[in-house]
């Protein structure tokens, strides 16, 4: 495996290079007649003293001076041909790797690929997987995150010089929290029971199946029992399948929780009061015992979804954003019980809130019916009304246009106004004085009026008949803003 490695990390790579191993004429064992030959007992020594320059323990006895081209060991000892045990090992080397490399998450990327093939063979293998994929999670990752969240006094095994600087790049981060979710997917898979070590033995047992080392025809008993050195059970994979355990469902979810959630905070604090039984999470083990959750969200939950959507939507850039942009907030609200309708709804409030109207136009349209509309007509008519108010305030500050306030409903202006109060007293500082006074508000008057139009057609979709009724008076003095000031900007003139 570790020979495999050092041609290629790619599994699709690897298991190509074995294909061309089992069919190829030019395979020997060294302790068959055949390696006898001169010309392949030096390919032997130098593939033998490559391996041993790179660190492997090689018989002294096999080097020698100048040979020709070797190739990899699988050519000499094709009887270990094995591809199911082959990638279980090389997903514990690369495990081991990244383990000592961690800022190169390739070598984590190209582990799982190991950890997938060993899905293959229709489950036939299943408790290798099981296993092989439970011990990257419990060795390699989950004291990464044991670290982040409580700090490296909890895990000695990792060295605080080499992660601290990693856990505080959001580009790793990111980067690890998308692969942990990955093994972690995998590690779903896991059956209910396990056998003990029996597909170790089968694993080797199938491997009778061979063809001739050195003429590709079917190698006669002898033969195999002659090939040196013999296949012997695998003592590594024999103690990993001696001690299988059953992952619990209620740990794995709780787990997969705290990793989307990590993503989605600057105070990892905070996650204290939103995850049943904190102080067990990531402790060795605990993927298998079993922790308590609860069926309904809590207030904290929900409250933390609600700042991670506020933050996202602050952060938010580009032309457009689509529903992509929520999947790790809906996999944790999924998750903690909170409806998808009102994980959307929060976020187009919060991008209508900070004037990106256009960049979720398309997500609006699509997303319709994942909408609670109720709520969102209560806050848009809020957003609609602290909008208006502002342009009506600069307005009147404006000489230019001071007189198109004359030509709104008083009435109205005083609703808006009234809204406009009760809004900002409910709205933290940052938000209060965001349209005010801002003469950028004059741009937004467009998409604002499309706003109260859209708000008008919900309302009015769902009976709404107050909301559409308030809706229907915004819309007009939207409307006569709207055109007064394009009135005025084209004659270039005052509005008297």
């Amino acid at each position: 495996a570790r020979d495999e490695l050092s041609v290629s990390h790619k599994q699709d790579e690897v298991v190509a290079l074995e294909a061309v191993c089992r069919s190829n004429r030019r395979t020997f064992c060294p302790s068959l007649p055949e390696g006898d030959d001169v010309a392949r007992w030096k390919l032997l020594q130098k593939a033998c003293r490559v391996k041993a320059a790179e660190g492997e323990r090689i018989s002294k006895f096999l080097m020698s001076d100048d040979v020709e081209q070797s190739g990899p060991l699988l050519l000499y000892f094709k009887h270990f041909n094995q591809p199911i045990m082959l990638v279980a090992h090389r997903a514990l080397l690369l495990g081991g790797k990244w383990g000592q490399e961690p800022q190169f998450l390739h070598l984590l990327e190209d582990c799982i690929s190991a950890l997938r093939a060993l899905e293959a063979e229709s489950g036939k293998y299943e408790s290798i997987a099981a296993v092989v994929r439970a011990e990257i999670w419990e060795v390699y990752v989950r004291p990464v995150y044991r670290a982040l969240l409580f700090g490296f006094h909890d895990v000695p095994e990792l060295s605080e010089d080499v992660m601290a600087p990693l856990c505080f790049d959001p580009d790793w981060l990111s980067g690890l929290a998308h692969l942990a979710q990955a093994i972690l997917s995998l590690v779903a898979r896991t059956p209910s029971s396990l056998p003990r070590d029996d597909e170790t033995r089968n694993t080797n047992e199938d491997s009778s199946a061979r063809v001739n080392l050195s003429n590709g025809e079917d190698e006669d008993d002898s033969a195999k029992d002659s090939s040196w050195p013999p296949v012997a059970e695998d003592m590594m994979m024999q103690r990993l399948l001696s001690r299988p355990q059953r992952v619990s469902s209620s740990s794995l979810e709780l787990h997969r929780a705290v990793v989307s959630a990590s993503q989605l905070t600057d105070d990892l604090s905070e996650l204290a009061y939103c995850v049943p039984s904190f102080d067990d999470v990531f402790l060795q083990g605990s993927l298998f015992h079993e922790m308590p959750t609860s069926s309904l969200c809590s207030e904290d939950q929900v409250n933390f979804v609600n700042r991670a959507l506020t933050r996202k939507a602050f952060l938010a850039t580009g032309p457009v954003v689509d529903h992509l942009e929520l999947y790790e907030i809906e996999n944790l609200g999924r998750t903690w019980g909170i409806d998808r309708k009102q994980i959307r709804t929060h976020f187009l409030i919060e991008m209508f809130e900070h004037g990106k109207d256009a960049m979720v136009d398309e997500l609006m349209n699509a997303n319709a019916h994942y909408l609670d509309s109720t709520v969102f007509i209560s806050k848009g008519l809020e957003i609609a009304c602290m909008r208006l108010y502002s342009v009506i305030m600069y307005l009147r500050s404006s000489r230019q246009f001071r007189g198109i306030i004359g030509m709104l409903d008083a009435d109205t202006c005083q609703w808006v106004k009234e809204q406009h109060d009760k809004a900002s007293r409910l709205r933290p500082r940052s938000k209060k004085n965001k349209f005010q006074n801002d003469e950028d508000q004059l741009s937004l008057l467009p998409t604002t009026h499309a706003f109260i139009l859209r708000i008008m057609t919900m309302a009015s979709s769902i009976k709404e008949a107050g909301a559409t009724e308030k809706a229907h008076t915004l819309s007009i003095m939207s409307g006569t803003l709207l055109k007064a000031v394009q009135d005025c900007d084209e004659n270039g003139s005052e509005v008297s």
